[in-house]
């Protein structure tokens, strides 16, 4: 074996070790915390790495392969084991979608046949500029329930369509700064009122962008405080640009005691499926009142975003 390509394996093992590793250091410094939303992806390259080791008959740069590959597993297996509940008999399902339907597509057609097809009862959009307005509203026959939101300027709206009555929606302001808002909307089912947050959450890819995101979750948390002191059973949903395995998702479900639907489904990306950087960021978080008995990533629909569609029963 040539020194350059001895070099080029251990070069690659150390690289694999080390980006395991800098995921579990997140609580010292936000930006190890970005490898954490690419845990699916280092666990199958240490896999595959390991194997490759093991086979070359490499027994030291395996060994350091399979510790990251445990790291990787630690992170991203436990939750992902656990089986969605069943449905109790008898019980009527709600199906709830989110679709971040991107600001520059104009494939309006494709996201109306996804629509009308599924038929979920509740779906909530970001990014739905004021274009779409006329497909929205072309949709009334199957959703006569809406309610659309644009941001100043017409960029990045956010909508609801629903086949049951929305009782109230609005635009509220989460800190710190005025521009950061998310709708909020109660749908009434089965004699049953159901407050939403739909959320567009920033990047946390900076130390502002960090600082942003955990300031707005806070506004979430006051949101959530009231609609529980209501005597309600709220649900989060939207573009949380946040992976299942970041810090900041795991430190918000423990603040917010929602139940998180996505951990599970570990290699089931909602933004550029497919792709090498591909992320698990749609998601939905419930009270644990509630059961999800079904989670499905639908097709593309023009976006870099896919439908993402929960199916989910009230205990």
């Amino acid at each position: 074996m040539s020194a350059l390509l001895r070099l080029t394996l251990v070069f690659v093992t150390l690289a694999i070790l080390g980006l395991a590793v800098l995921g579990w250091l997140a609580r010292l410094h936000w930006f190890f915390d970005l490898f954490n939303h690419f845990r699916p992806q280092l666990l199958l390259a240490s896999f595959g790495w390991a194997v490759a080791m093991l086979i070359a008959r490499k027994w030291r740069l395996g060994g350091m392969t399979a510790l990251a590959l445990a790291l990787n597993a630690a992170a991203v297996l436990p939750g992902s084991l656990a089986k969605p509940a069943a449905a109790r008999p008898a019980t009527r399902v709600l199906k709830v979608a989110t679709i971040n339907v991107l600001i520059r597509n104009q494939q309006f057609g494709r996201f109306t046949a996804y629509l009308r097809e599924t038929q979920p009862d509740v779906v909530f959009l970001q990014e739905a500029s004021l274009p779409w307005k006329p497909t929205l509203a072309a949709l009334k026959d199957l959703y006569p329930y809406q309610d659309h939101y644009e941001k100043p300027g017409g960029f990045f709206g956010l909508a609801v369509l629903s086949r049951f009555p929305i009782q109230e929606s609005g635009l509220i302001t989460l800190p710190p700064a005025p521009g950061n808002r998310a709708l909020r909307a109660t749908i009434e089912w089965q004699d049953t009122s159901i407050p939403f947050l739909n959320l567009h959450m920033p990047h946390p890819r900076s130390k502002y962008g960090v600082w942003l995101y955990q300031s707005m979750q806070q506004g979430v948390l006051d949101w959530l405080g009231k609609q529980r002191s209501s005597g309600l059973r709220p649900m989060v949903i939207g573009d949380m640009n946040c992976t299942p395995w970041s810090i900041l998702q795991e430190d918000f479900l423990k603040a917010s005691a929602l139940v998180e639907t996505s951990r599970s489904h570990w290699w089931s990306a909602t933004r550029h499926r497919g792709l090498p950087d591909q992320l698990l960021i749609d998601q939905l978080f419930h009270d644990a009142a509630w059961t999800c008995t079904h989670r499905a990533v639908g097709p593309a629909v023009g976006s870099d975003h896919r439908p993402v569609i929960f199916e989910l029963s009230l205990r």
